[in-house]
């Protein structure tokens, strides 16, 4: 999709964010529950037009440039209950995740 198609639709649907809060308000969390924020980001190059001079090459010691990319966050926020485990379950886990 063109990046113009694109950006019509996010401002489509972002009119829609505020009657959707006001129709499904937040409900809170059962007592005893963990409330879970998550947040992820990437850097996303910027395409300039053809017709722009090219960028200067990095220099990885002078820092991050300007104009090469914007962030691209996206977040997520819910409840979940307590998973009580035993310090040979985690152990466990952790062994099963690294492959050991």
């Amino acid at each position: 999709m063109s990046v113009s198609a694109l950006e019509r639709m996010n401002q489509a649907m972002a009119e829609t964010v505020e009657p959707y809060w006001e129709r499904m308000p937040p409900v809170p969390a059962p007592e005893g529950q963990f409330l879970v924020a998550s947040a992820d980001g990437k850097g996303v190059p910027i395409r300039k037009p053809p017709t722009t001079a090219p960028l200067p090459v990095d220099d990885p010691q002078a820092g991050p440039q300007p104009d090469r990319k914007k962030m691209a966050i996206v977040g997520a926020v819910y409840d979940a209950p307590p998973s009580v485990r035993t310090p040979e379950q985690v152990g466990r886990a952790l062994l099963a995740r690294a492959g050991g």
